[in-house]
């Protein structure tokens, strides 16, 4: 039943708004909890996959997003939640985890689910003119099921990556960066600003006195300076290795499911 809030006296509305919103959140919490953002490009929590090929297949997908800038998860999940619809569960995962840049809608999550012999290719809005519904299923059944059906889920996660790359690689074009690459590489104005305000914190330390009182300062002046030092070295440190960052993307519910 519709709650019409302009049918309540005008100074019960408000109650009523925090009710809502009370349910709101009390409906949120008792979902069934989504798997948690993954830090990678492919979740495997039960380490379906062996170290090797999960490492190569992470790397695929990071190479991947630095020349096309999609984003392409794989979720390797033990058994669907009890009571809970195929489609749905990818679409609020999809939601949850945030595949593609924001504005592009250009990620894809390859889902498998292992006790339910059930996989899903969930699609963003910004990849389905070329990874539409047909395409979708047609990479489940073919590339997919089969490897699936032989007992070989290596075989079916590089089939269905390398098909899912394949159709999708053409529509935008990368920065050679992902969104995981430490911020600072992509703020060099802000790098450099940081780098001034070190150099500044050791000319200023270099120029201080030798009382007691000052070789104290001097003394938690220079822990400070080396903490900010070894924050400042950790940000600028390297590429992303493999991490993943959600761009903010959005699902409309496109793409495929199958079982094998």
């Amino acid at each position: 039943m519709l709650i019409n809030p302009h049918s309540f006296p005008p100074h019960l509305r408000p109650i009523l708004a925090v009710l809502l919103a009370c349910l709101a959140c009390l409906s949120a919490a008792l979902a069934e909890p989504l798997p948690p953002k993954p830090d990678g490009y492919l979740y495997d929590p039960a380490h379906w996959l062996d170290p090797a090929t999960a490492d190569s297949i992470s790397r695929q997908l990071e190479t991947n997003e630095r020349a096309s800038s999609n984003q392409i998860l794989v979720a390797l999940i033990p058994a669907l939640p009890e009571n809970t619809a195929l489609e749905d569960f990818c679409f609020r995962t999809f939601q949850f985890w945030a595949p593609g840049q924001k504005g592009k809608d250009n990620g894809a999550v390859l889902f498998i689910f292992q006790k339910d012999r059930r996989a899903r290719i969930e699609v963003g809005y910004g990849l389905e003119p070329v990874l539409p519904d047909g395409l979708a299923g047609s990479i489940i059944r073919e590339k997919i099921a089969p490897a699936l059906k032989e007992n070989d889920p290596a075989g079916a996660v590089r089939a269905g990556v390398s098909a899912i790359i394949q159709a999708t690689r053409s529509e935008y074009k990368g920065t050679g960066q992902t969104n995981a690459d430490n911020f600072l590489q992509r703020h060099p104005a802000l790098t450099a600003a940081l780098v001034g305000i070190l150099l500044l914190m050791l000319a200023i330390w270099s120029h201080t006195g030798d009382t007691v009182y000052q070789r104290a300062g001097r003394f938690v002046f220079y822990n400070i300076f080396d903490l900010f030092r070894l924050i400042l070295f950790a940000l600028l440190s390297g590429a992303s290795g493999g991490k993943f960052k959600g761009g903010g993307g959005r699902s409309g519910g496109g793409g495929a499911s199958g079982s094998w």
